[in-house]
């Protein structure tokens, strides 16, 4: 979008990026670059352990997020009820699987002089593994969220200074016909991403940054957490909602031509997913 002075305008919507954003799977991007999804998403998810089933703004149910919360780890189970993906935190970083390939790295960054912001990082073959150090894989990352992350208000930039395209949006609100915000829900976000993003990547990338700001380590170690102070948790009682002890994350059980395994940190085969161009919307 060009200015009348030949300065690119920031868009009031998600516009697509110049070339394909995905890295759990071709089956969530929409091909289609005048097409938006949207998705209403609720607050707090990762210290929930009730499953949430992802629908789209009309009804369409995409997958559904689930795990205990004291495992330190979400997984993305498709609307065929195969295992896909799993989000797993760890140390500084919160990394995203599929099998034990890890595709994308969701960090905060920022300090000092530097805006708080975070990267999302996708990996390339050859994929670091869940025993991999911490920071293998690609380092440059794909996506910077910028904005206010606290009162779900943000952005997902395309960081290359030639694009800087805003490719998906987290809003309080969805506009309505009438050109005015609508009433939030209350607990609950509006998720908006546009053509040739990977939809998955953007909901659990919200999922993550929604859980670091309204969790924070209580000082004795990585696997222990509170509720922000103020904040309400997953049962609506300000400072209440606490995370149990944790020992290591739970292992997954990977299917292996047919027979379930613990994941020893071996590449396995992907789950087969929806037939390209399979989504709910088709």
């Amino acid at each position: 979008v060009e200015s009348c002075c030949g300065q690119r305008k920031m868009p009031t919507e998600p516009e697509p990026p110049m070339s394909a954003i995905t890295a759990i799977g071709n089956q969530y991007v929409t091909f289609e670059q005048e097409h938006q999804e949207a998705f209403r998403m609720p607050a707090r998810l990762w210290a929930s352990s009730e499953p949430f089933e992802v629908c789209d703004l009309n009804d369409n149910p995409w997958f559904k997020i689930e795990g205990l919360s004291w495992t330190n780890q979400k997984k993305l189970v498709l609307n065929t009820g195969q295992l896909h993906a799993t989000i797993e935190h760890k140390g500084q970083s919160w990394h995203i699987y599929v099998g034990s390939e890890r595709r994308a790295t969701v960090r905060q960054e920022g300090s000092g002089q530097e805006p708080r912001h975070y990267s999302i990082t996708i990996h390339e073959q050859p994929f670091p593994s869940r025993t991999s150090d911490d920071h293998a894989g690609v380092r440059e990352p794909r996506l910077v969220a910028q904005g206010d992350f606290a009162g779900h208000e943000y952005w997902f930039v395309d960081p290359d200074p030639r694009e800087r395209r805003r490719v998906a949006c987290v809003c309080r609100s969805l506009i309505g016909k009438d050109g005015r915000p609508e009433e939030p829900i209350k607990d609950f976000f509006v998720v908006k991403v546009a053509g040739f993003v990977d939809v998955a990547l953007i909901i659990m990338a919200t999922v993550i940054i929604d859980a670091n700001e309204t969790e924070v380590p209580n000082g004795k170690g990585p696997s222990r957490f509170e509720t922000r102070p103020g904040a309400a948790g997953a049962n609506g009682l300000a400072g209440e909602d606490r995370w149990r002890d944790s020992l290591e994350p739970v292992p997954l059980m990977v299917p292996q031509d047919g027979k379930g395994g613990l994941d020893d940190g071996k590449p396995k085969s992907v789950p087969k997913l929806w037939g390209k161009g399979k989504t709910p919307r088709g």
